[in-house]
């Protein structure tokens, strides 16, 4: 995860571009934990399109992760998609440990 933190070193210092593209780049060959961790980026950066997309490639993987369903919901919600956020938060299902999460 070092190249991570490379990239964010590189928005912080305002080679926004190069950071970005860094993120980019390192998606291509990342796992999947990773992935999750370049979407978390994403998204703390305000790039709602990237993380949804990464987002969406891994609920692909993982229909049934609740932590992921809850992230996507959030996701959703600053995207001004409220239906949606509900619709994939009702998907959790009550054995989960993620469910009284969902729920709230």
């Amino acid at each position: 995860m070092e190249w991570i933190k490379k990239a964010l070193e590189l928005i912080e210092s305002g080679q926004v571009e190069e950071g970005l593209a860094a993120l980019s780049k390192s998606e291509k060959s990342a796992d999947h934990d990773q992935k999750f961790a370049i979407a978390e980026v994403y998204y703390e950066l305000g790039h709602l399109k990237e993380t949804e997309r990464i987002v969406n490639e891994l609920l692909a993987l993982y229909p049934d992760e609740g932590s992921l369903i809850i992230f996507a919901a959030e996701v959703m919600i600053d995207g001004d998609k409220e239906d949606e956020a509900i619709e994939w938060l009702l998907e959790i299902k009550e054995d989960d440990p993620t469910y009284l999460q969902a729920q709230l």
